[in-house]
């Protein structure tokens, strides 16, 4: 009997007949979270990664896209925390948000892919979010309130712990992880290839700069804080003294696979590229794909 060569993503249940499965590697980065208001940066979405996910031919996979969380509005409003990215049982949870107002408040900075950062002040007493052990995060940064006015902490990113925020400085955030290496075929792999970067943590005087973000990221904070970049799980920076900070970037899902490979169908308009032998698929936003 003549031997089969064995295709890219193809299988063989007996040495002869080709199974009906194509074999990839997944990147699920959820979106980033909110920061609070003059206060914790948000957190960086988690980042799950998966070697050999099988795709049933035939079947069609619905692909999930984590908005990023918005900054609070208002002295008085929390953040919200960045929402999930998935695919196939693959999910990068969303970021956890900044922790609530600055000085007043008690509420903590969010959990979640990354933890939200800790408010600033010596009056209040909330604390950091806590990144999931489950997925790659980390946890926020926490706030020293030892001086006149303490700066907030950073939230965590995926590749680190967000910053202490200390004295009027406010905490840098977690930095990001960088995929570039792995993900050289992608065409917009977050910023130099990092994702899911902490947001910087907020000032209390208008006329010191935020910390600056991790790598993927959200940029340094400033009189109001920069919202992250999108699709790339990123943090929102907390702003300063009455200033509002930024939204959290939105995720991203990415697919490697072996070879030349033309998905039968996809929805949501995913960037399709071929780089070094691979095929990648990375979605902007929400659809499905069907090999």
């Amino acid at each position: 009997m003549t031997a089969k060569s064995l295709r890219s993503g193809d299988r063989f249940n007996d040495g002869v007949t080709p199974s009906s499965i194509i074999t990839a590697e997944v990147l699920a980065v959820g979106g980033g979270g909110g920061a609070g208001w003059r206060s914790g940066g948000g957190g960086g979405g988690g980042i799950a990664y998966h070697i050999g996910k099988e795709f049933v031919k035939g079947t069609s996979y619905t692909v999930t896209i984590g908005n990023g969380g918005t900054a609070a509005s208002t002295s008085t409003a929390v953040s919200s925390s960045g929402g999930d990215s998935s695919v196939n049982g693959v999910t990068g949870y969303g970021g956890g948000y900044g922790s609530g107002p600055y000085q007043s408040s008690t509420t903590n900075g969010g959990n979640g892919g990354s933890g939200g950062g800790a408010q600033g002040g010596t009056v209040g007493t909330a604390t950091k979010g806590t990144g999931g052990t489950a997925h790659y995060g980390s946890d926020g940064g926490n706030h020293d309130q030892s001086g006149a006015q303490d700066g907030a902490g950073g939230g965590g990113g995926a590749g680190g712990n967000g910053h202490y925020g200390n004295y009027e400085y406010p905490g840098n955030g977690g930095d990001g992880a960088d995929y570039w290496s792995d993900w050289s075929g992608v065409t917009g792999a977050g910023e130099a290839g990092f994702f899911a970067g902490g947001g910087a943590g907020g000032a209390n005087d208008s006329s010191a700069a935020g910390g600056q973000g991790g790598g993927g990221r959200s940029r340094q904070g400033g009189v109001t804080g920069d919202s992250a970049t999108a699709n790339s799980g990123g943090g929102g920076a907390g702003g300063a003294n009455t200033y509002k900070g930024g939204n959290g970037g939105s995720g991203v899902v990415l697919l490697k696979i072996l070879g030349s490979i033309t998905a039968a169908a996809t929805t949501g308009t995913p960037d399709r590229a071929e780089s070094n032998g691979y095929t990648y698929y990375e979605f902007n936003g929400s659809g499905s794909i069907t090999f």
